[in-house]
């Protein structure tokens, strides 16, 4: 089974989000608002507990880029951003940060869907 952590301030973009993943089969997802509570878990991250990290990058205590940084410097979980911000914003930040990959929001599903196939084998 798989299991994905969101790192996501916006109640209902995190709902959203939660229902897209059900929808695709992923019935393990932890939420977490604050970079704080993400950085928290990085112990979790680093024992391979989630299969996955979606993080906003724009948190009420900061920018996500560190915590992006922590996840992979711990294994090789796949992390991606999710921003409202474009790719041309942040991307070089984001790839040198190990992160190769952004998700914008609004999320599309059909968007989410080719990320999680290309990520996780069910």
């Amino acid at each position: 089974m798989s299991k994905v952590l969101v790192l996501e301030d916006n109640l209902l973009n995190a709902k959203v989000l939660t229902a897209m993943l059900h929808k695709l089969g992923i019935c393990e997802i932890l939420h977490v608002d604050t970079i704080a509570s993400a950085k928290r878990l990085l112990p979790r991250v680093a024992s391979e507990e989630f299969d996955v990290v979606i993080s906003d990058l724009m948190l009420p205590d900061g920018l996500a880029f560190d915590f992006i940084s922590d996840v992979v410097a711990c294994n090789s979980t796949p992390v991606t951003a999710y921003s409202a911000l474009s790719e041309s914003d942040c991307m070089a930040e984001l790839k040198s940060r190990g992160c190769s990959s952004l998700l914008s929001k609004p999320l599309s599903f059909n968007a989410l869907q080719a990320y999680i196939a290309g990520v996780i084998i069910h």
